[in-house]
């Protein structure tokens, strides 16, 4: 198994004798594995996934990558979280590292409204990460080896008065949904989008609009 690896003092000679960095190392190849084993999970589940060319509009592509990056880490974190050093603290600290920024991000693109396209950029890259770097949390949350509920946890705590938390229990949903989904004898992809449609939703309550016309052109505007 991953975690009995005997070869990590091989690959860093000289931390041989540390074992605070070996456990790091461990962590870091079990979510990279875990990467691995969820794409061959996903296709082995999916008789078809589709890619980011069969969505036609700005919008389609936002929700599709925002919905694939969002589901590859929560996966690759599940699978690997027991493995070497515990991940919770860095995962917390860099989803609170994202929401101390992402306000003034926000509020940058709102003056780029003669740069639509730039503005849609800045939006959703700030929102993709930080919904991503939520996606670690939960990942990590949802191992079987630590199995909390989410008003235990540390960063539960520190986000209790934020804007943020309504939209974090909200992902939480989205993963039961999904894990639940997979596991049925009909599973549908679909239910993965629902996590890059919540970085939509999180859009609307920074008060941008998005609009697609009828030749899947996409707009964004600020209220």
């Amino acid at each position: 198994m991953l975690k009995d690896i005997s070869i990590i003092p091989l690959l860093v000679k000289e931390q041989s004798g540390n074992q605070e960095e070996i456990m790091r190392m461990l962590q870091i190849i079990a979510h990279e594995c875990g990467h691995i084993h969820v794409d061959f999970l996903l296709h082995s589940i999916f008789k078809t996934i589709p890619t980011i060319k069969d969505y036609e509009s700005h919008y389609e592509q936002i929700v599709y990558e925002t919905s694939m990056a969002g589901w590859s880490e929560f996966s690759a974190c599940f699978f690997s979280a027991n493995i070497g050093e515990n991940p919770e603290q860095s995962f917390r600290e860099i989803v609170i590292e994202k929401l101390e920024t992402i306000v003034d991000e926000l509020n940058f693109a709102k003056g780029l409204s003669d740069k639509p396209f730039d503005m849609m950029m800045i939006i959703f890259r700030n929102i993709g990460n930080l919904i991503k770097y939520s996606n670690y949390y939960l990942g990590w949350m949802f191992n079987d080896e630590f199995n909390k509920n989410l008003e235990e946890t540390a960063l539960y705590k520190h986000i209790e008065h934020s804007w943020f938390l309504e939209f974090f229990i909200k992902l939480e949903s989205i993963y039961k949904r999904i894990l639940s989904n997979i596991s049925s004898d009909n599973p549908k992809f679909d239910e993965i989008l629902n996590i890059g449609q919540l970085s939509i939703e999180i859009s609307k309550h920074f008060d941008f609009e998005i609009s697609v016309n009828d030749d899947h052109s996409t707009y964004i505007y600020a209220n």
